[in-house]
């Protein structure tokens, strides 16, 4: 089956999962008062209602997206179109106390991995994309009979895949949404389980995507499960948290103040709604893994708090300790 049917009908039968299981082991706060004045309230309500009836992302919480084969730089364009935002997180006013050591080495071991991608030639790039990107039907006996010919190191795809990209946009908007995120949670766990938390993360991401697309040979890859976890601890711990975000109206960029749980929570409700739709109307999910986005929110969501320091180990914020203008849950 090529990979331009495979785009279109997302099914495969035992005989084709066969043969891709063959081919892949052959292979600081800002006044806002003073930049947008009295119509604040206008201009907040004008930005949720550009979120609500846009129906499109808010900020860059990858997509694991297709990557079938290489068509070169034409095809990458395409998918870098499919990115664009409506809403973009520029600051939180969550203070962090430690150097974010984990966050830096996560952003650069993407950076790294996207420019040894960039650097292969179609026919590499396709199968590095076959053997390290997750494909649903590799696993589908797993998934329903609990036996499988797979080796143990065909499961690395539902960890490795939270490395790769496939655009520089793509990577661009998921590692600034990591590290605009990323640092406050760290700072609460502490490095070894923010490490962990992560990739549980994706982990649960990819479980998601297997589960809900079990037939489907296109490959999967980036970060968004894991980054979705990530805003969905952060939702938890900071939910009255204020948010500066850039809403662009024609060539007018307007900063507005939201509340995380404003910001993340319509974010989250929009992949809900997405996933029930590609369940519904397979067509409509276009090259999204909503799932994914489902599945690494919930995660995040449930395990963050557990896995936050004790008193014991991290000494609660002074007042004064919070950024200028708000307190040490980012609150004003």
């Amino acid at each position: 089956m090529r990979a331009d049917d495979v785009q279109r009908t997302g099914h495969v039968n035992s005989g084709q999962a066969q043969s891709c299981r063959m081919t892949r082991r052959g292979s600081d706060r800002l006044d806002l008062r003073q930049l947008i004045g009295p119509a604040r309230r206008s201009i907040v309500v004008a930005a949720l209602t550009a979120i609500i009836v846009s129906a499109r992302r808010p900020c860059a919480i990858d997509e694991p997206l297709v990557l079938a084969t290489a068509r070169g730089p034409r095809s990458r364009n395409m998918i870098a179109r499919s990115e664009e935002t409506q809403m973009i997180p520029i600051r939180n006013a969550v203070p962090s106390r430690y150097p974010p050591v984990i966050t830096w080495m996560l952003i650069a071991a993407n950076c790294l991995v996207f420019v040894f991608q960039d650097s292969l030639s179609p026919s590499e790039l396709v199968l590095f994309v076959r053997q390290f990107a997750l494909i649903p039907a590799l696993y589908s006996d797993f998934l329903t009979s609990g036996e499988t010919d797979l080796a143990a190191s065909d499961f690395l795809p539902f960890f490795t895949m939270m490395f790769l990209h496939g655009g520089w946009l793509h990577l661009i908007l998921n590692m600034w949404t990591l590290w605009l995120f990323g640092p406050s949670i760290e700072d609460r766990l502490g490095h070894g389980r923010y490490l962990a938390f992560y990739l549980v993360c994706g982990l649960a991401a990819s479980l998601a995507h297997v589960l809900f697309n079990p037939v489907s040979i296109v490959p999967a890859l980036g970060a968004s499960g894991a980054i979705a976890g990530i805003l969905g601890c952060f939702m938890r711990l900071f939910p009255l948290a204020r948010i500066v975000v850039i809403v662009p109206i024609l060539f007018i960029p307007l900063f507005v103040e939201v509340y995380a749980f404003v910001f993340i929570g319509l974010w989250f409700l929009l992949q809900l709604f997405q996933s029930t739709m590609g369940l519904l109307l397979p067509s409509s999910s276009g090259d999204v893994a909503w799932w994914a986005h489902v599945g690494g929110f919930l995660a995040g969501f449930t395990l963050g708090p557990l896995l936050v320091r004790s008193r014991q180990r991290y000494r609660a914020y002074y007042p004064d300790e919070g950024m200028l203008g708000f307190d040490t849950d980012g609150r004003i």
